[in-house]
């Protein structure tokens, strides 16, 4: 869902050319996998209508592609900081680190898999606030 809320929101910009997006996984559990009904279901309540997406783990070579790198929560954040080389330039963050509303203890993005709609619109939420602060703080 990041992903694709993040693609929709730098669309509009006059630098959008410069901007490479993408999203993985920490495991392989999904690979090849299409995003959840539920979150295409969601993204389309805000306009967000072509997102496509199969599901790919993390490589090493996201390291080189690119310079943010944003987690969701803190076993993924674990799990990336193992692989992430040590001459590395990249910014490991918490996506959840933009919004003002975040736990300072625990900055995650709500996982809604497991969970109703409104869990999936939660995370819609956090993710669209993120991103927002995230390129206004950034890349204003």
């Amino acid at each position: 869902m990041a992903e694709a809320v993040f693609r929709h929101i730098i669309s509009t910009r006059s630098d959008l050319q410069c901007w490479k997006v993408d999203s993985c996984g920490t495991s392989n559990y999904n690979n090849g996998d299409d995003p959840d009904y539920r979150t295409l279901d969601t993204l389309r309540l805000h306009g967000i209508n072509n997102y496509t997406h199969k599901a790919r783990q993390i490589s090493k070579l996201d390291f080189d592609r690119f310079k943010w790198i944003f987690v969701m929560d803190s076993s993924n954040y674990k799990t990336v900081k193992s692989l992430l080389p040590k001459s590395s330039n990249n910014n490991l963050l918490f996506l959840r680190f933009y919004d003002p509303d975040k736990e300072e203890v625990n900055p995650s993005i709500i996982d809604p898999y497991y969970s109703g709609r409104d869990c999936f619109e939660l995370c819609y939420q956090q993710c669209l606030k993120s991103i927002n602060n995230f390129l206004v703080k950034e890349y204003n």
